[in-house]
């Protein structure tokens, strides 16, 4: 009987090496994802700043055309 109990024993700390080998591997799974996920947030949200920065510059170009174009329209009646 001793020798069933020390193969239960044997098994269960093989089954806990394997637990714990495999929860490392998925922290640093989870941790390289979680860190890549945040680079690709963070560069949407870079793009996106540039994106409405440079629209946000034509819009007041247009607005600037526009008020340029009220003036010269108003001298000229």
């Amino acid at each position: 009987m001793s020798i069933i109990d020390f193969s239960i024993v044997e098994a269960s700390d093989d089954v806990a090496g394997d637990h714990r080998e495999f929860t490392e591997s998925y922290r640093e799974f989870v941790d390289r994802w979680l860190e890549a996920r945040w680079e690709f947030v963070g560069g949407c949200r870079e793009f996106a700043d540039r994106w409405l920065g440079a629209h946000w510059e034509f819009a007041k170009g247009l607005l600037r055309v526009h008020r340029q174009e009220i003036e010269s329209s108003s001298r000229v009646r």
